[in-house]
């Protein structure tokens, strides 16, 4: 989606009247370190999955009882 968008949008200058944009290409996901809002704003990026809750039984098995910091 991420690469297909990029290339079909029309108009991607930024405000500054540069021709590119740097996008992170990543899942919706809850954690996320970096975001974005670019993406979807300039080229209506959409991402449909969080890994974080499409892995939660592999999250959960390689944890074990403890959810340490990331159940916090």
């Amino acid at each position: 989606q991420l690469f297909v968008r990029s290339i079909e949008t029309g108009q991607i200058e930024d405000e500054w009247g540069v021709p590119f944009q740097i996008f992170y290409g990543m899942s919706d996901n809850t954690r996320a370190f970096w975001s974005i809002a670019n993406a979807r704003r300039v080229i209506g990026y959409d991402p449909e999955d969080d890994s974080e809750t499409r892995y939660a039984k592999d999250i959960a098995r390689l944890l074990g009882s403890s959810p340490g910091r990331v159940g916090a």
